[in-house]
């Protein structure tokens, strides 16, 4: 499934709509997938554990659900255009940790965090804080703590991610963009 979304990603000729918000992304995915045969839920609703150490609380809404139960692939998605990077960095972790508990529940058997910008920030500069690895290619595991604001929280990753930003060449979608792609089993 990863090689059919980065086709989705990569394929220039793809007759898609521009991608301004996350909703957007949502939907050009979740339509190209439908056309490709493969059975697709918008916004399944999923009431999962979460990590005995996670303070954040759990969303509810999966972004997309594709396939049959027994072999079902959960998509969590960003599209960060506005700022906020280290929340944002830190609210795909809490996605990260959402598919985690999708699959650990027995909903999906694997699942998907996908995050699409045309923000610099994102994977240049100083490569400190919850920025090290978003930004050296480094990889995500453990606990992680809301890097900003007034009401902490903190969010646990089992599994381990190594991060690699890839050009987004399918120039339909957003122009001067990268993706970051990651598999959870």
């Amino acid at each position: 499934m990863i090689d059919l979304i980065e086709k989705f990603l990569n394929d220039d000729s793809l007759p898609v709509g521009t991608i301004e918000n996350e909703r957007a992304l949502q939907l050009e995915l979740g339509l190209f997938l439908r056309q490709q045969n493969h059975a697709v839920q918008f916004e399944k609703v999923c009431k999962v554990a979460t990590h005995g150490s996670q303070t954040k609380q759990q969303k509810r809404n999966l972004d997309l659900l594709i396939g049959e139960a027994s072999n079902a692939l959960s998509i969590e998605l960003k599209v960060p255009l506005a700022g906020r990077v280290p929340e944002t960095m830190y609210d795909f972790i809490a996605d990260i940790a959402f598919v985690e508990a999708i699959i650990n529940s027995g909903i999906a058997t694997r699942g998907i965090c996908l995050m699409v910008t045309d923000d610099p920030l994102f994977w240049s500069g100083k490569a400190q804080g919850i920025y090290r690895a978003f930004r050296s290619e480094g990889s995500l595991k453990g606990l992680y703590q809301k890097p900003t604001g007034k009401n902490p929280s903190q969010v646990h990753l089992n599994n381990d991610y190594n991060l690699c930003w890839k050009p987004l060449k399918n120039t339909g979608l957003m122009k001067c963009a990268k993706y970051l792609i990651l598999a959870s089993r």
